[in-house]
């Protein structure tokens, strides 16, 4: 199952609580849930490594469609 965090939430605790390959980025704007500029949130995750963001910003729900290995 993977997991993405609201734009307000702690991201970084969500990564501790279950693994940075359970986590995906994700918008719906322009619903309330969904960021006007959905890339500025790449921000929020300045800190991790770039394999971790890279997991985060497409490659673990690439893996779930089966569309990498």
């Amino acid at each position: 199952m993977l997991y993405h965090p609201f734009y307000e939430e702690n991201v970084y605790c969500l990564v501790e609580m279950v693994g940075v390959d359970q986590v995906m980025f994700g918008s719906d704007w322009p619903h309330p849930e969904g960021l006007a500029n959905p890339s500025e949130w790449q921000d929020e995750i300045a800190e991790m490594s770039e394999e971790d963001r890279a997991k985060i910003m497409g490659g673990n729900v690439m893996k779930v469609l089966g569309l990498v290995a």
